[in-house]
């Protein structure tokens, strides 16, 4: 499932500059072909405080969205990451969301802490922040 990602991608960045490791990132396959050759705003690696959150939607889909709170060129550049990634546009990504999630939240003796931060840990972080995730970090 997981892939390199180019942070800047291969087509765009300078031959010398495409494999340098500060380029890659791991992801999931899917999310680096909806990325394409798109340049994106927020690095995954060095995210300024929290940017994004999620949002249980009325369709019981939990979705990312811009931290509240951010000032309007932040935000834009938020969701333009959101909607380049597509991490709510593939529906195979929402739906592997969802079960982290509803999983975390029905087995809270299931797993630690430390086991919840490691697999998912926005996911997990955004459940904790809401109250939801039935643990808390320690």
């Amino acid at each position: 499932f997981r892939r390199v990602l180019f942070r800047s991608p291969k087509s765009l960045a300078p031959s010398r500059r495409a494999f340098e490791w500060n380029n890659l990132r791991w992801c999931w396959d899917i999310i680096n072909n909806k990325k394409g050759d798109h340049v994106i705003a927020i690095d995954p690696v060095s995210l300024p405080g929290n940017l994004f959150e999620l949002e249980l939607k009325t369709t019981g889909d939990w979705m990312v969205v811009p931290s509240q709170g951010l000032d309007s060129v932040l935000k834009t550049q938020v969701q333009d990451t959101i909607d380049k990634l597509g991490l709510n546009s593939i529906r195979a990504v929402v739906i592997r969301r969802n079960q982290y999630a509803n999983d975390f939240m029905r087995n809270p003796n299931g797993y630690t802490d430390p086991e919840m931060d490691a697999i998912q840990p926005f996911v997990f972080r955004e459940l904790q922040r809401q109250g939801l995730a039935g643990c808390t970090f320690g």
